[in-house]
């Protein structure tokens, strides 16, 4: 979720530098700094799911054909080459060579985040092996602008917050939007059809609560609270935008987590007649 919350928030600054030649307020090495931390921090938590974790590069041997490898190397580079960037704008490096390695680095990011989805389409696994899985993986991303968002609200940068929730915002009703189709897609698929409704099942009765709770911490930190800090920001009391934006981008994060979650614990093997918390709680 870190490395997706990243490219999120390095998508808008790349496009507020771009912005920013054509008169709008410029973007700063604090922003850089913030928008990569994510990945910074995310890129070696992810190391620890392996089983020998001191050897997480050794995951990189074998890209030409895994894609945990091309993952590892893509999400790595990109991590990099944000923390060059954040460097460039600390030492005021020439704004278009800044740009050309931005655009660099968010083509790297999207492809590490392909990568990442493309691990769990697998068919041993109905309900991962579906287009709405990359769908959501990159629908986290308005985390990230919503990151942005408020770090410019904290400055008071007129120019730049209202857009940039007005973004978060779009993203996130496409995220809600992706959660709609992937919900609705466990029925409409024909192949593996015993193992969906498992799925189906497990979301519905077992997991209905934090079911609920996602939708519900989506609607109310994607699109109420943004709305909200949208009013604030447009008569210009960002103390009262960058608050409740805050709020926005923790309660979008847990819901994020929460729809991890269910991913993850939902999901029914074809070898198995159910998961593994079907049977703890026969």
């Amino acid at each position: 979720v870190l490395t997706q919350i990243s490219l999120g928030g390095f998508l808008a600054l790349f496009l507020g530098d771009v912005m920013s030649l054509f008169g709008f307020e410029a973007t700063n090495w604090i922003m850089a700094l913030l928008v990569m931390l994510p990945a910074a921090i995310g890129l070696p938590l992810s190391a620890l799911h392996l089983g020998r974790p001191f050897l997480a590069l050794t995951a990189m041997k074998n890209i030409r054909r895994s894609w945990l490898s091309r993952e590892a190397a893509a999400l790595g580079a990109f991590t990099g080459l944000m923390g060059a960037v954040v460097a460039m704008y600390f030492f005021e490096v020439n704004a278009s060579l800044r740009l050309a390695i931005e655009g660099i680095t968010l083509a790297v990011g999207i492809y590490g985040i392909y990568a990442q989805a493309m691990i769990y389409r697998i068919r041993a696994r109905p309900s991962w092996d579906r287009f709405t899985t990359n769908l959501k993986f990159f629908g986290v991303a308005y985390v990230g602008i919503f990151l942005l968002a408020f770090i410019s609200s904290v400055l008071s940068l007129s120019d730049v917050v209202i857009p940039l929730i007005a973004m978060g915002m779009l993203g996130a009703l496409a995220q809600l939007f992706f959660t709609y189709e992937d919900t609705r897609s466990l029925d409409t698929i024909e192949e593996n059809q015993y193992q969906l409704q498992r799925t189906k099942r497990l979301l519905n009765e077992n997991f209905s609560r934090v079911k609920v709770g996602r939708i519900m911490s989506l609607v109310l930190g994607g699109v109420v609270l943004p709305l909200l800090a949208l009013v604030f920001a447009a008569s210009g009391s960002f103390g009262l935008a960058s608050l409740v934006m805050l709020l926005a981008l923790v309660i979008s994060s847990l819901s994020e987590i929460s729809d991890r979650f269910l991913f993850y614990t939902t999901v029914v093997p074809l070898s198995m007649a159910g998961g593994f918390f079907v049977g703890k709680q026969r």
